[in-house]
């Protein structure tokens, strides 16, 4: 159970120590989720290409260790992926894939039977490694596995800001309070967002965040933040299916809308932690 790992993440802080001192040039933004099918992926993907349109240079990198699925949503197919960087064979720069000259990636891999577990000691050799890239960004995007494994909690404790992308249905709120729960009782201070994705409407969304927090404020002593609220469309499932960009196939539809309201929250925390970076 992902409570169980709760001792673990002591040890995890300690691991990657070196990683949390880096000095970063840019902030580090890990979207991650307590279940898999919140669109987590969809998000992360969207968002930072809407960034680019702003002229933020983003670097997203695929995380989800071992099934991965950015590159396929895009149709590309890589000649490096991030499996090269934890075997050895490659140096993080040279798995870098630019998409465009301000969205670039560093793309996960699928279905490899030797694909390296992510574990701490191979997340701190990446930090390591983005921080050395991290100045030619304004963001680094992190799409983190779903749950709580020790890669993951390993990401988390170690990036800027936590996104956590969630559903209204009581099950996966339920799943981003255990995360919460998990980071706080291991005092985990990483800015902590909440995006509410997939809602039949605003008002529903705001109500499963407010459950959220309020379960939060009350048992944990703390506030999270709602990053942006993204409704439910049948286009988001043509785009995926067709494997083009949402905000590229549907420029003017509700959702992209939404989209860039979370990028401008996005450059509202970036512009209020200026100093950081």
């Amino acid at each position: 159970m992902i409570l169980g790992q709760a001792e673990r993440l002591h040890e995890l802080a300690n691991l990657s120590k070196s990683s949390s001192n880096l000095k970063f040039a840019c902030p580090v933004i890990a979207f991650t989720s307590g279940k898999g099918g919140t669109g987590k992926t969809f998000i992360t993907l969207n968002t930072a290409y809407t960034l680019s349109r702003l002229r933020r240079k983003i670097l997203i990198v695929d995380l989800d260790a071992n099934l991965s699925n950015i590159n396929i949503m895009l149709n590309i197919k890589p000649s490096g992926s991030v499996y090269d960087f934890f075997s050895g064979k490659s140096l993080l720069d040279e798995v870098v894939y630019q998409f465009e000259p301000t969205l670039h990636f560093v793309f996960g891999e699928s279905g490899k039977i030797d694909h390296p577990d992510l574990t701490s000691q191979n997340v701190k050799s990446l930090f390591d490694s983005l921080q050395k890239l991290s100045h030619n960004y304004d963001f680094i995007f992190i799409d983190t596995s779903s749950g709580a494994g020790e890669g993951v909690l390993s990401i988390l404790t170690n990036s800027d800001y936590i996104f956590l992308v969630t559903n209204p249905e009581p099950t996966s709120i339920m799943d981003a309070y255990v995360i919460i729960k998990l980071l706080n009782k291991n005092v985990v201070i990483n800015k902590k967002y909440v995006i509410v994705n997939r809602c039949a409407s605003f008002t529903e969304g705001k109500t499963a965040f407010d459950n959220l927090y309020k379960a939060s404020t009350h048992f944990l002593r703390e506030k999270i933040d709602l990053l942006g609220i993204v409704e439910y469309s049948a286009e988001v499932s043509k785009s995926i299916l067709s494997q083009e960009l949402f905000a590229v196939k549907y420029p003017a539809s509700k959702i992209n809308q939404q989209i860039k309201g979370l990028c401008k929250s996005i450059v509202g925390i970036q512009k209020t932690n200026a100093s950081k970076y």
